[in-house]
């Protein structure tokens, strides 16, 4: 199976690895936030080519309101047993975790990955 896929053009480098986490806190309603944090995983590019071939990607439906539909993504759960599907990914969970572990008080330990393929993509995956 092969997917096409549009790189960065702001990406560097062949190796993927993370860099410090510092992000920039954006404040929501009701003490919530989001934290973004640009451009902190190098070599985004040919990781992100080898996570679309090498994990195992599912089709979901999803109940909405009064009838059931495609959930517009492909999706894949690790959990705290499972083996991720490339070291960088293990590197970005560890940097996470010493970024937030006093903020927190526990670790990440499972991880949820998405990925939204083109239709060319979709039906190739979908067979």
């Amino acid at each position: 199976m092969s997917i096409a896929v549009q790189e960065s053009l702001l990406d560097f480098g062949d190796e993927a690895a993370p860099g410090a986490v510092r992000p920039e806190r954006v404040p929501l309603r009701s003490a919530a936030w989001i934290d973004v944090q640009r451009g902190w995983l190098a070599g985004s590019a040919p990781l992100f080519a080898r996570l679309a071939e090498a994990v195992p990607w599912r089709a979901e439906r999803r109940r909405m309101y009064d009838r059931t539909v495609d959930v517009p993504r492909l999706l894949c759960f690790y959990d705290e047993r499972a083996t991720l599907p490339e070291p960088a990914l293990d590197a970005c969970r560890d940097a996470l975790n010493a970024h937030y572990e006093g903020e927190l008080g526990e670790p990440f330990v499972t991880a949820g990955l998405c990925f939204l393929p083109g239709r060319q993509g979709q039906r190739r995956l979908a067979r």
